[in-house]
Order: C-alpha cells, then sequence, then structure tokens
C-alpha cells in the first residue's frame, strides 16, 4: 500500500500559487503534548520544519515563533494550547 502524501495548505497565497501544496512529510514534525515545550516546538519551526500539533494540552511558556513564509501550523485531535505565563501563543511574523 502506497503511503498517502501529507496535503497542508500553505499561509501565504503567494506561497500556495508557486507549487501543488503539498508538504512532504520529511519537512513536517509533529509535536506531542507529553514531550514537546514550547522551547522544542520552536527549534523545530527555526529549522523551517511545518509542525503538527498532537491532540493534547500543551502550556505554553513562550509564543510559538512562525517566521518562515509559508509556514504550517497545524493542530490536530483536540490540540489545545494555553499560555503558561500571561504570555502570547502564536507569534507571526
Amino acid at each position: 500500500m502506497q503511503p498517502l502524501p501529507l496535503r497542508l495548505r500553505r499561509s501565504s497565497k503567494k506561497a500556495a500559487a508557486q507549487d501543488d501544496g503539498l508538504i512532504p512529510f520529511e519537512s513536517v514534525y509533529v509535536a506531542s503534548n507529553l514531550t514537546d515545550t514550547a522551547a522544542t516546538i520552536n527549534a523545530k519551526l527555526d529549522q523551517g520544519l511545518h509542525v503538527v500539533v498532537s491532540g493534547g494540552i500543551y502550556q505554553i511558556e513562550e509564543p510559538l515563533r512562525l517566521h518562515t513564509e509559508g509556514q504550517v501550523l497545524l493542530g490536530i485531535g483536540m490540540a489545545t494550547l494555553i499560555c503558561a505565563a500571561g504570555n502570547t501563543v502564536i507569534d507571526v511574523a
């Protein structure tokens, strides 16, 4: 059985117009509330990876920073992001 490609819509109309909207899974990091913190998720975002936030409650102690054009942050399965220190949860530049 062939694996299905992960199809995510990019956050930029410009980026979407330049390609077919498919993102190879090698370019995606799947976060877990059991092992990931804002720092580990930000490290993946800083590497230019797209991030899928799996279901669970995340105590976000610093903003998740999306500063790469066309980068995707996708929550699935009841992913809940809670600001743990009165901070912004997501910072998009």
